[in-house]
């Protein structure tokens, strides 16, 4: 599991129409990152499946875990952003990876500033 000590950047993955994926964010993952990640990192939160989760057998069949318990979630566990997608919504899978990569950039370039004072002080 430590294969991502060393990431920049952590998106987190659960499946909106299945509510043990969405409990073991807040219960597995996110101690597991602060266990493994000592560094502070841009996190964001991803529920798959929208497009599922109006489907009348799925919700028969299962809880869906809704928009606001998604936005709750990130609060709680203080992400960057949060975001409901699709396996047809690849527009809103780009602007995640592109949210992703400016806060890496962003952090870098914060990184690089403050190291610059402390060196030419």
């Amino acid at each position: 599991m430590q294969s991502y000590k060393e990431s920049d950047v952590i998106i987190l993955c659960f499946s909106a129409i299945d509510r043990q994926s969405f409990e073991r964010i807040r219960n597995l993952w996110i101690p597991e990152i602060q266990r493994t990640i000592k560094k502070k990192i841009p996190v964001f939160l991803v529920a798959t499946h929208k497009d599922l989760k109006q489907e009348k057998y799925v919700r028969k069949c299962t809880s869906v875990v809704s928009k606001t318990e998604g936005e709750k979630l990130a609060m709680d566990i203080n992400a960057d952003g949060f975001f409901e997608t699709s396996s047809g919504d690849s527009c809103c899978v780009k602007k995640i990876f592109e949210c992703a990569v400016t806060a890496v950039h962003s952090s870098r370039k914060r990184y690089l500033q403050t190291l610059r004072k402390m060196i030419f002080k």
